[in-house]
């Protein structure tokens, strides 16, 4: 009998590579990365700073040794929540995302027995993000997607949304929400 495998669905990642990647479609959002240490580095999208970002986020080596000390033989991979760019231009934003997925699979093409992925979408614009999601499931083998809380203010229920959620149940997605913007966070501060 096989032993269960402990397995990581809360893993952002974003590698240098995409980073210079993304820099070069959208030079003003591209994400930036000043080092604080060696653990951790101020990581900048569209011109708004976030800190700290941990070395393993986009660092493989560091990534791989806090998977052996935490003790977890796979991780679910999605790109982190500051480049879901729900406040840019639609088209930008799935150039983006397309980028970030591509990368995504990239990584677990390298390391198929340590990563599973999720797509990021541009759920600002609800049918490029379906058909999105439909090719980073068919072409990419990506297992579903990560999505914000809200899209920029609109909350998910919202019917403009349908494409998003018909393309999901068609392909039978995973889909994590993650927490961005949330109402009230001024109050969760501490």
């Amino acid at each position: 009998m096989n032993a269960a495998k402990t397995i990581d669905i809360h893993a952002h990642v974003l590698t240098e590579e995409t980073m210079r990647l993304l820099r070069k479609e959208a030079p003003k959002v591209g994400p930036r990365l000043q080092r604080i240490d060696d653990e951790a580095a101020v990581l900048e999208v569209a011109g708004n700073p976030y800190r700290p970002f941990p070395r393993g986020a986009f660092d493989l080596e560091r990534r791989f040794a806090d998977m052996v000390a935490g003790e977890v033989d796979v991780q679910v991979v999605s790109v982190t929540p500051q480049t879901l760019l729900y406040d840019q231009e639609a088209p930008l934003a799935a150039a983006c995302a397309r980028i970030q997925n591509d990368q995504i699979a990239k990584l677990i093409g390298q390391y198929p027995h340590r990563f599973l992925g999720l797509a990021t979408l541009p759920m600002q614009a609800p049918q490029l993000a379906a058909d999105e999601l439909d090719r980073a499931m068919r072409a990419l083998g990506l297992r579903g997607a990560m999505i914000g809380s809200n899209v920029d203010g609109t909350n998910l229920d919202d019917p403009g949304l349908e494409p998003i959620w018909a393309a999901a149940a068609e392909l039978g997605a995973f889909i994590l929400v993650h927490p961005v913007k949330v109402a009230g966070a001024d109050r969760l501060r501490s």
